[in-house]
């Protein structure tokens, strides 16, 4: 799975004030104080190559984005408790810059290398 992270070069880590979340769960660290919320985002979208012409980038996002407005999709994901929003591609690159800058140092400091 070559672009993927390798199994074996990421090691995780949770943390939780949900004392159900933590049940049987070793490595699970207490978060600050009882009523402490923690703030959770898990981010998906379609990547592709660099290179890529962008009448085809555009063309795929808005297939992508007509797919996410499907009742039937939405409430898949709903069923899950994930909220879908779609957008532009030039906001979802903007935020995976934005995620990179904000975690490179835990990053290189976990040595996390991509094939």
């Amino acid at each position: 799975m070559r672009g993927y992270l390798r199994p074996s070069s990421a090691n995780a880590r949770a943390c939780s004030d949900d004392p159900e979340a933590r049940d049987g769960v070793s490595g699970i660290a207490r978060g600050r104080g009882n009523s402490t919320r923690l703030r959770k985002r898990i981010v998906g979208g379609v990547v592709v190559p660099a290179g890529v012409p962008q009448a085809i980038i555009a063309r795929l996002n808005k297939e992508v984005n007509a797919v996410l407005t499907l009742p039937h999709v939405r409430e898949k994901f709903a069923a899950f408790g994930v909220e879908l929003q779609g957008g532009p591609p030039e906001v979802f690159a903007s935020q995976i810059r934005k995620d990179a800058a904000k975690w490179a140092d835990v990053i290189k400091r976990a040595g996390v290398k991509t094939e």
